[in-house]
C-alpha cells in the first residue's frame, strides 16, 4: 500500500538510541547514588523516548504540528467569535430597517 521504502540503518540506529535511553533512565533509577530519583533530564528522556517511539510507528508524526494545531484552534475560535458578533450586529440593524419600513408605510396609509 505504502510506496515508501524502508530504510533498515535509518530504523537500527533508532533502535539503538531507544535502547541507550532506556539503559540510561534504568541505570539512573537502579544505581545505589540516586536511589530512584527522578530529575528533570531523566524527565527529559522519557519524553524523547516516546516522540522517538511514536515517530516510528506513525507516518505523519510531528511534534511541531501539535503546537501549531493548538494555536490554529485558537486562531479559529476568535474568528468565529467575531463572526458571531458581526452577525448579530447584521440582525439588529436588518430589524431596525424593517420596523423603519413598516412605521413609514403605516404612517402613508
Amino acid at each position: 500500500m505504502s510506496d515508501k521504502k524502508t530504510n533498515y540503518f535509518v530504523r537500527a540506529l533508532i533502535v539503538g538510541l531507544t535502547g541507550f535511553i532506556i539503559w540510561i533512565i534504568s541505570y539512573s533509577l537502579l544505581s545505589p547514588d540516586s536511589k530512584g530519583a527522578i530529575s528533570a533530564g531523566m524527565i527529559t528522556l522519557v519524553i524523547l523516548l516516546v516522540v522517538i517511539v511514536l515517530s516510528e510507528s506513525f507516518d505523519q508524526f510531528n511534534v511541531g504540528k501539535l503546537f501549531s494545531l493548538s494555536r490554529e484552534v485558537t486562531k479559529k475560535e476568535q474568528s468565529i467569535t467575531k463572526l458571531s458578533n458581526e452577525n448579530t450586529d447584521l440582525r439588529k440593524e436588518l430589524v431596525n430597517a424593517v420596523d423603519v419600513n413598516i412605521v413609514a408605510m403605516m404612517g402613508c396609509h
